[in-house]
């Protein structure tokens, strides 16, 4: 009886007392994260392995403790941190694999690092997997070769070729913004070449026109004459001067230019709006007299009046 009364006390008392008391086999709370999830040989990697720990891994006032490894015939680490975060510790490391299978980092003893821990203190990373190209995309045969997308030995000329496009559109850049009086001057000087060219053009059809009607009635040579000249003025002003009468002409004139223009300018206009005017005296007047007619001498004034007058136009223009 003795016996089994102690039984059951110890039963009854000593078994919840035993069952408050952590087994020392248990194993430890850890995390551990590959990122990219599938790793090649040769890739590069982020591992990230997290713990928890009673002791102070860290120096005092420290965020973090830079770690190092050895390199290895599996694996080659690049950096290795470790830090601290809600209560967990953290490894972060950033490594390459060299061959197919599981990989392991060497173990760490963090003490090596954190002179103010007084015993050593290991770590274990887990193992990594590193997947085959050739299992992963079952394809055994390599693609067949291509050609260079640049021949051997011509690099340099490329990259000559390069450098002086690269030159060539700065220069081109700070002509057109920073020396804004070139393309000014560069306008005046193609205005100047083309009004001298449309000159020499209006000198010969005027002497053309001469030629041709120096010798015929006196109202067609007034006719044709007033014809030409609103038709040049016209197309040079771009406006419609058919209609414009003689006596309207510098008003019309001067509403072209927007009342702008020289003294010189508006006398010359003065000069043709005369032309116009003797014209249609003659063409209008039935005045059968010396005034009603146009001599050889006259008509070849009436052209070189006009003349002058276009002259004074191209002045302006290129002033």
């Amino acid at each position: 009886m003795t016996v089994i009364l102690a039984f059951l006390l110890q039963f009854f008392f000593l078994a919840p007392l035993s069952a408050d008391i952590p087994s020392a086999t248990s194993a430890p709370v850890t995390e551990f994260t590959v990122i990219p999830r599938d790793v090649f040989v040769g890739d590069e990697m982020e591992i990230r392995y997290a713990f928890q720990s009673d002791l102070s891994l860290l120096p005092p006032d420290a965020e973090f403790l830079n770690l190092s490894v050895p390199d290895s015939e599996d694996v080659t680490v690049l950096d290795m941190t470790l830090s601290q975060e809600n209560g967990w510790y953290a490894i972060t490391a950033h490594c390459m694999g060299w061959h197919t299978g599981n990989v392991g980092i060497p173990e760490i003893d963090v003490s090596d690092f954190n002179p103010a821990l007084e015993e050593s203190y290991i770590i274990h990373i887990p193992n990594i997997t590193i997947l085959s190209i050739v299992d992963y995309t079952g394809k055994k045969e390599l693609r067949p070769a291509r050609a260079p997308l640049v021949i051997p030995g011509t690099t340099w000329i490329i990259y000559a070729i390069i450098i002086a496009c690269v030159i060539l559109f700065v220069v081109i850049i700070i002509i057109l913004f920073k020396f804004k009086a070139f393309k000014s001057h560069l306008f005046a000087a193609f205005s100047s070449v083309l009004i001298a060219r449309n000159f020499r053009l209006l000198r010969r059809r005027m002497k053309r026109f001469l030629r041709k009607y120096l010798e015929v009635e006196t109202d067609v040579f007034a006719t044709e004459l007033a014809r030409f000249i609103r038709g040049y003025m016209s197309v040079r002003f771009k406006k419609d001067f058919e209609a414009v009468t003689a006596s309207e002409f510098t008003a019309a004139f001067a509403d072209a230019m927007n009342y702008t223009g020289s003294p010189e300018v508006f006398g010359a206009t003065e000069i043709i709006a005369d032309i116009l005017l003797r014209c249609d005296y003659v063409r209008f007047s039935g005045d059968t007299g010396e005034q009603g007619v146009l001599s050889g001498e006259e008509r070849s004034s009436l052209c070189s009046q006009f003349i002058t007058a276009v002259a004074c136009y191209d002045k302006e223009a290129t002033a």
